[in-house]
């Protein structure tokens, strides 16, 4: 499993923790004024994750398009190709080398 799916998984698995709480509510385990504190953290838990799962996926479209650029090439060709061109599915098998694909004509 490539390390962005296994992120992306970890994400989703916080992300689903939040469902708990209307469950919660419903069964009386809490009150309403505990759900609405538990609300406002979880929208901030909300933004957390997207921000999480954002930096996740640029780290790992940064690693593998420097893997597959040529020897010798700075940080600055390396935030070119990434702003301006193709880079490498974030889905490349670890075991594969990363490959940029074609830009179309």
């Amino acid at each position: 499993m490539t390390p962005i799916i296994q992120a992306q998984l970890a994400s989703l698995l916080r992300s689903l923790m939040w469902l708990a709480v209307p469950f919660l509510v419903k069964k009386g385990l809490i009150t309403g004024t505990q759900a609405e504190g538990i609300v406002e953290a979880v929208a901030t838990m909300a933004v957390s994750l997207a921000w999480s799962y954002w930096k996740n996926h640029s780290n790992q479209v940064k690693a593998l398009t420097a893997l597959a650029m040529p020897a010798g090439s700075t940080e600055n060709d390396l935030n070119t190709q990434i702003v301006t061109k193709a880079t490498p599915s974030v889905l490349t098998p670890a075991n594969q080398p990363p490959e940029i694909p074609a830009q179309p004509k």
